[in-house]
């Protein structure tokens, strides 16, 4: 599950007489950038009696990433209120293991696309009552081709006031999920917009840089 991250640098160099724009451009690769989306889940529970050592749990926090691609592993992370809470022990269980399975340490590995719960239990010694909760998962497979390389085409000469879209090519030629954002460093030189128009605007030096990313 990797987000491949590239970045290209083009220099725009408006020409003090306002003549046109030149484009110099230099490829700069970065390393793979992964994203993650954040779920978060809470627990119930009613009153807690427990032994007199026990300090009884109030909440349960559980963080986990639910949408994920067959082969992909994702270690749930717990937190108990009050942090000193103590005599505990949590158990998962996988509703349907042919789409994912958990370990006692609360790690998934998924199998096949699919969707899954993952249920937990949090008990204590002492208390009769425990903590409960259900985590979702989704999976599926993923049919990313990573690109290992951008070329991006321009005409390469402007002037204030017109417009050059910029194109590009991924490598490989089927590389896909790609999204791409552009920026320019003085918006007063050149704005760019989303689709990769850029705007000359007045003389003077900008950057316009792009970061492609694609789907985890």
């Amino acid at each position: 599950m990797k987000n491949v991250r590239s970045k290209l640098f083009l220099l725009l160099a408006f020409l003090s007489m306002c003549v046109g724009v030149s484009f110099q451009n230099s490829n700069h690769v970065q390393g793979t950038e992964s994203h993650g989306s954040l779920v978060s889940a809470q627990g119930y529970a009613s009153s807690n009696m427990g032994a007199a050592d026990t300090v009884p749990i109030t909440g349960v926090s559980v963080h986990y990433n639910g949408t994920l691609f067959v082969g992909d592993t994702n270690q749930i992370i717990y937190t108990l209120s009050p942090t000193n809470a103590n005599n505990f022990q949590i158990t998962w269980t996988s509703s349907d293991e042919n789409v994912l399975t958990v370990d006692e340490n609360g790690l998934v590995t998924t199998h096949s696309p699919g969707q899954a719960t993952v249920s937990y239990k949090v008990t204590q010694a002492g208390v009769s009552n425990y903590w409960t909760g259900e985590l979702l998962y989704s999976v599926s497979v993923n049919d990313t081709v990573p690109m290992t390389g951008i070329n991006v085409h321009y005409q390469g000469n402007i002037r204030p006031g017109e417009q050059e879209q910029l194109t590009y090519k991924l490598t490989p030629a089927d590389a896909n999920n790609e999204t791409i954002t552009w920026q320019s460093s003085n918006t007063e030189v050149a704005t760019i917009y989303a689709n990769g128009v850029v705007h000359a605007m007045n003389a003077g030096t900008t950057t316009i840089s792009y970061v492609a990313r694609q789907k985890k």
